[in-house]
C-alpha cells in the first residue's frame, strides 16, 4: 500500500504562493525535509537533469516560491539537436572555463555556467529576504555543478525521501505509534 500526498495531507510546510495545488509533491516533500531536519529560514537549491529550481522557505515554515530554470539535461539536449557538430558530453568539469574543443568548451557552458547562475539568483534572492541554510539536493549533475558554486551549501541527496517519511510521521493520529 502506497500513500499519496495531497490537500489536506499534514507535511508541516505553509504553502505561500498563488496557487498551493500546483506545487508538486516532490517540491513540498523537499520542503518539509528541510524544514524538518536544518535551521530555518533555508533555501532549498535542487539540481536535478530536467531542472534546476531553488525554493525558499522562510523561518516559520512558509514555503515562499521557487524559481526555476532548464536543467543541464535540456540543456545539453538542446544543444547536441541544433548544432550538427556537437555531440553529448559527461558531466564532469573541464580543467579550465575557456574549452578549447566542443567537448570541454560543452562541459564549462553546462558546468560553470548552471553554477554561476546559481551565484547569481541566489546574490538576488539574498537582496530581498535572507537565504538561511543552504541546502542542496540532485543527483549527478547536483554533484558536477554544486562545487563550483560560490556559496557553500549543505548536500543532502536523500533529502526527497527524508521528506516523505517526514509526512508520513505526521499523518498518524497522536499517541499512535
Amino acid at each position: 500500500a502506497g500513500y499519496v500526498t495531497g490537500p489536506g495531507t499534514k507535511t508541516g510546510i505553509d504553502i505561500k504562493i498563488t496557487d498551493p495545488s500546483r506545487l508538486g509533491a516532490g517540491r513540498v516533500a523537499m520542503a518539509a525535509g528541510v524544514a524538518a531536519q536544518y535551521p530555518l529560514p533555508a533555501t532549498l537549491v535542487n539540481v536535478s537533469g530536467a531542472a534546476t529550481t531553488v525554493s525558499c522557505i522562510d523561518g516559520q515554515s512558509r514555503y515562499l516560491g521557487t524559481v526555476i530554470c532548464a536543467g543541464v539535461g535540456p540543456s545539453l539536449q538542446s544543444l547536441v539537436e541544433s548544432a550538427e557538430l556537437l555531440v553529448p558530453v559527461a558531466l564532469t568539469a573541464p580543467d579550465r572555463a575557456l574549452g578549447t574543443n566542443s567537448e570541454d568548451s560543452i562541459r564549462s557552458g553546462l558546468i560553470f555556467g548552471t553554477a554561476g547562475m546559481l551565484d547569481g539568483l541566489l546574490g538576488r534572492l539574498e537582496r530581498e529576504h535572507p537565504l538561511g541554510t543552504l541546502v542542496a539536493t540532485g543527483g549527478e549533475a547536483a554533484r558536477a555543478v554544486l562545487p563550483h558554486c560560490s556559496l557553500a551549501m549543505t548536500y543532502d541527496e536523500h533529502l526527497l525521501s527524508d521528506g516523505m517519511y517526514h509526512i508520513y510521521g505526521r499523518q498518524r493520529p497522536k499517541g499512535a505509534r
